[in-house]
């Protein structure tokens, strides 16, 4: 069992050199994100894993703006949800996440592009976020006239 029990990391903790560490008490991930440049780098130390527990670095396109731990599967694993948003004046968000194996392992979970669906790619010029809200992933954006600007 592990004794970490938090859930959720700010920008703050998630850009310290003490990192921020989320988990349960069947898994965890040690997460340390840089941020001062369009493109930063995200270290994610999977903790308690019986295989496997090396660490993986990401490039991120923007800084990490939030980490959070939920079990959206209903599996008894918790995955890891990493979202950031780009510099400059559209502030796309991306999302980084990791789905626990039977606590074996970590494998990463992949978002589709906005840009695959033609419904919610209408109007979409980012300014989004996302959250985890009453166990669902949830992405929220502005939606843009074709006469606006991305501003």
């Amino acid at each position: 069992m592990l004794p970490i029990l938090f859930f959720e990391c700010q920008r703050a903790e998630l850009t310290s050199p003490n990192q921020c560490e989320l988990g349960d008490s069947h898994a965890g991930f040690r997460l340390q994100a840089t941020s001062g440049s369009s493109l930063n780098s995200l270290k994610i130390t999977p903790i308690g894993l019986e295989i496997d527990n090396t660490p993986v670095e990401l490039e991120l396109d923007g800084t990490a703006y939030l980490a959070e731990l939920a079990d959206l599967d209903s599996n008894g694993w918790p995955e890891r949800y990493v979202y950031s948003s780009s510099a400059g004046s559209g502030s796309y968000g991306s999302l980084r996440a990791f789905a626990v194996n039977g606590g074996k392992s970590a494998t990463p979970i992949h978002l589709p592009s906005i840009n695959s669906d033609p419904v919610a790619n209408e109007g979409y010029q980012g300014h989004d976020t996302f959250r985890v809200v009453e166990n669902r992933l949830v992405r929220r954006y502005p939606v843009y006239k074709d006469t606006d600007t991305n501003a």
